[in-house]
């Protein structure tokens, strides 16, 4: 058995530890738009063309209604059962800090055929 080389290793290291086996991660910087089209499921278009579904763990207060989220990428990714979004739940104009609505957290990515 060969040794781990320091880079390697440090490279491991770097990525994602919750990106388990089988899990999706998109990149976020390919990520054109988001649409919830309930308060379970959230469509991630893709520059590519390409859609992902992601279903949440649990229903989201207001994510249809509001249809407008956030959310922090870690590494430039966002991963299935990982993360977290966050409603947007300020008027137009305000700022989402004063008034943020609930935190979700993210479920499983299924890729969309058209």
């Amino acid at each position: 058995m060969r040794p781990v080389r320091p880079l390697a290793l440090a490279i491991l290291l770097l990525l994602p530890a919750a990106a388990g086996a089988g899990e999706t991660c998109i990149a976020a910087r390919d990520i054109r738009s988001t649409h919830a089209i309930d308060d379970s499921t959230i469509l991630f278009t893709m520059t590519d063309g390409k859609v992902w579904k992601n279903t949440l763990k649990s229903p989201c207060s207001q994510l249809q209604f509001r249809d407008a989220i956030t959310y922090e990428d870690f590494g430039g990714t966002i991963c299935a059962n990982q993360q977290r979004i966050r409603v947007l739940d300020a008027p137009t104009g305000a700022s989402p800090l004063r008034n943020p609505g609930p935190m979700c957290q993210l479920g499983d990515f299924t890729l969309q055929t058209p």
